[in-house]
Order: structure tokens, then C-alpha cells, then sequence
């Protein structure tokens, strides 16, 4: 269900929709940033 993520920072920038995945917790966090094109 990758649309239940929030909207990027950079959105603002990109004519797509780029979506925002925070995994991990404290110092070992990841930002994982992607786009949904169609169903993929």
C-alpha cells in the first residue's frame, strides 16, 4: 500500500508525485523516497 505514505519535501519540484517511506528508528533511519506510476 504504498500511497498510505506521505507526500515528499520534494514534491514541490517534480511534475510526479513523489511519496516518502521513513524506516528504521532513532540514528538507524532510512528516507526511502519514491513515485507510484500506474499500479507499480
Amino acid at each position: 500500500m504504498p500511497s498510505r505514505c506521505s507526500l515528499a519535501f520534494e514534491n514541490d519540484f517534480f511534475e510526479q508525485e513523489i511519496r516518502q517511506l521513513l524506516y528504521g528508528k532513532g540514528r538507524n533511519a532510512y528516507r526511502i523516497i519514491f513515485t507510484i506510476v500506474n499500479d507499480r
